[in-house]
């Protein structure tokens, strides 16, 4: 019952976190790859900068995926770091979210660049046109990036979701068995 209880917890960690997440990170096809920050090009001041992009209702559902890669050996107090996404079409914001990236550990040598990404909601585009992409950390101090790279990616799997309550019920009957499995472990020995 042990090993079924432990089967059940895994498979459901696998199926309501892991899989969607993966889903929403890989799936679709790559819009566009765009450079929102780059040290070189200014600073951390002035190296943030916007991208543009052609989007169509055809790319829906739209995803932005923000990968940022760390100066080596760069020291970290908190775990996270906030960044704001603004869409923008004509000049006219049709779209911003708040998003949080996960900073890299201290794991690994000093001298290899740490890489750290965070992930848009699922966004529609309602009219075919170019479209401004603009990255900014809500940071006021400097966070260490090197570079910060937008993945815009059109389509997809919109079944990632699916997964998650069949996940969290098996997390929740592996708990279960865990437990019971436990307590009766308990009464043998007395």
């Amino acid at each position: 019952m042990r090993v079924l209880g432990a089967a059940l917890l895994a498979a459901g960690v696998g199926a309501a976190l892991l899989w969607p997440s993966l889903l929403a990170r890989h799936s679709g096809d790559v819009k566009a790859r765009l450079t929102v920050f780059d040290r070189a090009e200014g600073g951390w001041e002035r190296g943030w900068k916007s991208a543009q992009v052609d989007l169509s209702p055809a790319d829906n559902p739209v995803r932005i995926v923000v990968e940022a890669e760390f100066l080596p050996g760069s020291r970290r107090l908190q775990s996270t770091t906030g960044l704001l996404a603004v869409v923008a079409r004509g000049g006219a914001i049709v779209g911003e979210e708040n998003l949080e990236l996960p900073l890299p550990g201290r794991s690994g040598s000093d001298r290899q660049p740490r890489i750290a990404s965070a992930i848009s909601a699922p966004f529609a585009v309602t009219q075919a046109a170019v479209h401004t992409i603009s990255i900014r950390s809500t940071a006021s101090e400097d966070m260490d990036f090197s570079r910060a790279v937008a993945v815009i990616r059109a389509g997809g799997d919109r079944s990632a979701d699916r997964w998650r309550i069949p996940g969290f019920v098996a997390i929740a009957a592996g708990l279960l068995l865990l437990a019971i499995a436990g307590r009766k472990r308990r009464r043998r020995r007395r």
